[in-house]
């Protein structure tokens, strides 16, 4: 018999981030904490475009053909559009949750494709808020030393710079930052786990710059790059892999997939208009098809445009596989130039390259 806790817990699941991976959803009305309305995305439903409804905050949707305009909950939803009985439904939806989840958390080796529990969220939500206050406060402009790169060795050396200034230098604009909610932890510091609804020793934050892993208003991980030291880059405990700007690729039919965030956040800066532009996060990290696929679904080319340094071969022959995917190159304009940053620094136009690309690949999708 299935924890009654467990079932409440897979009920009060986020119903407008759950339905959203399978439709289009827009805002239609305010009254009883908001309405969303789209195509039903229930296997052989044909009802109209506007049919399905859902009520996140009433924890509740319905469509007018599949259940005959009666409210349903998470579970009912997830039975329905994964073909799963009761008891697996709940277990999908709950995901790590259990109700001695304090003291027999899942072992990180499993692979998980839901986001993080909703403390964990509320949490995260509140570290990027105060982050980003840090960023834009006087924490953020004041020097402190990188581990810069040097032109000619590409051995880093200690360079003073604000966080602020840093992002810049990476050719990123104000209004980039603030959109993708950057912000800045200033010193290494520790937090009590129970407070991310986890348990063991406390979750180490370090000093650096936060970028958060959002899909809508779901954060599904919380990365730092860390101003010196190896590794440049950590995920704080109990992050999830995700699609980095997954909501933003419905409106392309092509898809650019970068190998880290700052290359994605700069290329959608310079020429997102032109197409959608995704990255999971480093080379390393390969696609999900049942969790990411159907982001995916309606586009009719993808360009993988992963780092010119040789490590990404794996990253690269994964996305491949994707139906009408190439390869695209990008332009070395200093022998030292691996990355769309990089281009960019040395002078190069990221919406002439993008543009180049796909008129070079129109027509052959």
């Amino acid at each position: 018999m299935l924890n009654p806790t467990l079932i409440q817990h897979a009920r009060s699941a986020d119903l407008l981030q759950l339905a959203g991976q399978y439709t289009r959803l827009k805002h239609i009305a305010s009254s009883g904490g908001g309405e969303w309305a789209g195509p039903c995305p229930i296997p052989g439903c044909r009802c109209h475009r506007d049919g399905f409804r859902v009520q996140p905050g009433q924890k509740r949707w319905l469509c007018r053909n599949c259940t005959d305009g009666k409210w349903q909950d998470a579970i009912a939803l997830v039975m329905r559009l994964e073909s799963l009985p009761f008891g697996e439904a709940v277990q999908r939806l709950a995901g790590s949750f259990s109700p001695n989840a304090a003291v027999q958390p899942v072992p990180p080796s499993e692979p998980i494709s839901v986001p993080p529990s909703t403390t964990w969220q509320k949490r995260s939500q509140e570290v990027i808020h105060r982050a980003q206050e840090l960023l834009w406060g006087q924490a953020g402009a004041q020097p402190i030393p990188w581990d810069v790169p040097d032109p000619q060795s590409g051995i880093a050396k200690p360079a003073s710079l604000s966080p602020l200034n840093w992002l810049r230098g990476r050719g990123l604009r104000d209004e980039t930052i603030r959109k993708f909610k950057l912000g800045w932890i200033p010193r290494d510091t520790r937090d009590d786990a129970r407070h991310w609804g986890m348990a063991g020793k406390p979750l180490f934050l370090s000093q650096g710059i936060t970028i958060p892993g959002m899909v809508g208003e779901t954060c599904w991980y919380l990365k730092v790059r860390r101003p010196r030291g190896k590794p440049k880059y950590l995920h704080l405990r109990g992050s999830r892999p995700a699609l980095f700007m997954a909501n933003d690729l419905a409106s392309h039919m092509s898809i650019v997939f970068c190998e880290g965030e700052f290359d994605a956040m700069l290329l959608a800066q310079e020429a997102g208009d032109l197409a959608g532009i995704a990255t999971f996060g480093s080379a390393s990290q390969h696609l999900d098809v049942a969790a990411w696929g159907w982001y995916l679904l309606h586009a009719r080319r993808f360009l993988i445009a992963y780092d010119v340094d040789g490590k990404s071969e794996n990253g690269i022959q994964g996305l491949l596989t994707l139906r009408h995917a190439v390869r695209a190159t990008i332009p070395q304009l200093q022998p030292e130039d691996k990355d769309f940053t990089d281009f960019h620094k040395s002078g190069g136009d990221l919406r002439h390259w993008l543009s180049f690309w796909l008129a070079n690949q129109e027509g052959k999708a």
